[in-house]
């Protein structure tokens, strides 16, 4: 018997999340976002890809400590180099 995939929780999903987390349920993983201060487009990508939307972090972390098959992923956020010399 194989046992289930961990449920995988993204924090603060965008662009780069949300191309894991189609990878990951393509793979056979379930995927968790929160969607408080997302766009409406965000949250619309994110259902199309199924991944399930909590209400807010609290609501994903709840859920997370509640089960023992989560684990969380969190994209950093993307830094700009900035230089002095054009």
């Amino acid at each position: 018997m194989t046992s289930a995939l961990a449920k995988i929780g993204v924090i603060s999903i965008g662009d780069m999340g949300m191309g894991i987390a189609k990878l990951l349920v393509a793979n056979g993983f379930s995927v968790a976002t929160n969607c408080r201060g997302r766009s409406d487009d965000t949250i619309e990508r994110a259902k199309s890809a199924q991944v399930e939307i909590y209400k807010s972090d609290e609501h994903l972390a709840e859920a997370a400590t509640s089960s023992s098959r989560w684990c969380h992923l969190e994209m950093p956020r993307q830094r700009r180099n900035v230089s002095s010399t054009p």
